[in-house]
């Protein structure tokens, strides 16, 4: 019987397949395990970014319509703002986008099997923050992509000139109230001596000076102005301090704004909101608006006494950027007790430099004098013409600025308006009359706001966003302070096998 051979090559094979087989597997493995840990990090990343950008896509509609900011309104229309209901809508959004993105496995399991264990939302960063650092922000990033350089330009000649001539707008009613007590004092001394004189026993003289006096009455009296006007020259200003200045301006005949809102119902005055100082991670880097885009952006996006805008609350929104009145009146006859203060330093500076004028005054201050017997009084009946005169045409200048018209920052004798008796008629001049060139009325309100504290503007005009946005349906809530525009995430999500991944992410708007 013979022997069969084996071939020994044979188990060499299956030695080698049973000692490779085991490092293969092991690859494998190892692959596999590094697949579905870059998958469950890529699925992560993937989730929180379209969470993130989900949430991002809930801004305020209105407050983005009507001012071009980009801001999520924390309460979401439930009148309750807080960080955390941004937290719950990132971790829905999260979870869905984790639920529904796994890799499936080749027996339809879920490859990655991943669900979110935890998440945190920092660094936030609310409307209200280091003084409305956000809003201020996304303003310039708004209006950087305006061609405002001309009209920023001029904004800046107007307000240098402002400064220039450094009207000190108590002046005129410290010299005012001067002259008007030392001429009334002066007045009663000389309508004392002329009572004694004429109760003299057996005087039958002529009293001293009648001829002139009774000479400079007829005279006066021919030009309308009555004796009374001469022992009070005060009378018809001194009327028209007692009347409202916009009924002095605006007569019976100006349709004034009647809006009103409780203004201790807005931001400005109440503690707001704040975050924890995030700093938006931007790629253009914008700081906070400078004053004169600020100014440009005021006067495109809010209305006044003449531009008033369908969307605003308040109709006269930047005289409540000025002076923060409860109603629309309020603030628009504190807006023209500023102009008549203007004016009348304004005017002031350049009647008391005119030669012609001061001598037409003058001639009045005799005659006036002559007719109480009291020439030593000249210079104060004088002063007095040239007090009221000035009066007069700074009410002709708010009559021109009210309708439309402009009025140059310092008169001249072309630009001058009214004539030396308007101070001795009732009402004082009636009509107006503007120039061609100068400022209008928003030119000064634009000066008035680029001069105005920035803090305090800057939180007004949050009021008003407030304002306007609460007239749309169903944001009747709306805290401006309860919206942010920035925040962080940090998402611990775990898959399979216990492997765990960490994203952070900064969210703001661009």
């Amino acid at each position: 019987m013979k022997k069969r051979k084996v071939k020994r090559k044979d188990g060499y094979l299956t030695v080698f397949l049973a000692l490779s087989l085991p490092i293969i597997l092991s690859l494998v493995f190892v692959l596999l395990d590094g697949a579905r840990r870059n998958a469950i990090r890529m699925q992560t990343e993937f989730a929180t970014d379209i969470a993130v950008n989900s949430v991002l896509a809930e801004f305020n509609r209105e407050l983005f319509l009507q001012y071009d900011l980009l801001m999520i309104d924390t309460s979401y229309g439930a009148g309750n703002p807080s960080a955390s209901n941004t937290k719950e809508h990132v971790r829905k959004y999260l979870e869905k986008n984790l639920s529904s993105g796994g890799v499936r496995s080749f027996r339809k399991g879920d490859f990655t099997g991943t669900s979110l264990k935890d998440l945190q939302l920092s660094e936030t960063r609310f409307a209200a923050d280091r003084n409305g650092q956000a809003v201020k922000e996304q303003i310039q990033a708004y209006m950087s992509a305006e061609p405002v350089g001309e009209l920023a330009s001029g904004l800046l000649e107007s307000v240098n000139g402002f400064n220039g001539f450094g009207f000190d707008t108590s002046e005129w009613a410290r010299r005012k109230a001067e002259n008007e007590e030392e001429l009334r004092k002066g007045l009663e001394e000389a309508r004392r001596r002329r009572e004694e004189r004429a109760g003299e026993d057996g005087n039958e003289e002529m009293p001293e000076g009648e001829a002139e006096a009774s000479e400079a009455a007829s005279y006066a009296a021919a030009n309308g102005i009555d004796e009374e006007h001469a022992w009070d020259p005060w009378k018809e200003v001194n009327a028209l301090y007692g009347t409202p200045i916009l009924k002095t301006v605006l007569g019976n005949g100006g349709e004034i704004s009647s809006e009103s809102v409780r203004a201790n119902d807005y931001l400005s005055h109440r503690t707001p909101i704040q975050g924890d100082g995030a700093k938006a991670a931007n790629s253009h880097h914008y700081s906070e608006v400078n004053a004169l885009l600020m100014n440009a952006y005021l006067n495109e996006k809010c209305g006044n006494y003449r531009n008033t805008l369908e969307k605003s609350r308040l109709k006269y929104q930047m005289e409540y950027l000025l002076y923060g009145k409860d109603s629309d009146r309020e603030n628009l006859e504190k807006t023209a007790e500023t102009l008549l203060l203007i004016r009348l330093a304004a005017n002031m500076a350049y009647l008391y430099s005119d030669g012609g004028k001061k001598t037409e005054a003058k001639f009045w201050g005799v005659l006036l004098s002559l007719i109480c017997f009291s020439p030593e009084l000249e210079p104060l009946f004088t002063n007095a013409i040239l007090l009221a005169w000035i009066y007069s045409e700074s009410i002709c200048d708010l009559k021109a600025l009210f309708a439309g018209e402009k009025v140059p920052l310092m008169k001249n004798s072309g630009t001058w308006k009214t004539g030396l008796l308007s101070i001795f008629r009732p009402g004082l001049s009636s009509g107006h009359s503007g120039s061609g060139s100068g400022l209008d009325y928003v030119g000064y309100l634009r000066i008035f706001l680029f001069l105005e504290n920035g803090n305090t503007r800057d939180f007004r005009l949050m009021d008003l966003m407030e304002m306007d946005v609460r007239k749309a349906e169903k944001t009747e809530n709306f805290r401006l302070d309860g919206c942010l525009d920035t925040f962080s995430v940090d998402a611990v999500v775990s898959g399979r096998a216990g492997y765990e991944c960490t994203i952070h992410r900064e969210a703001s708007y661009e």
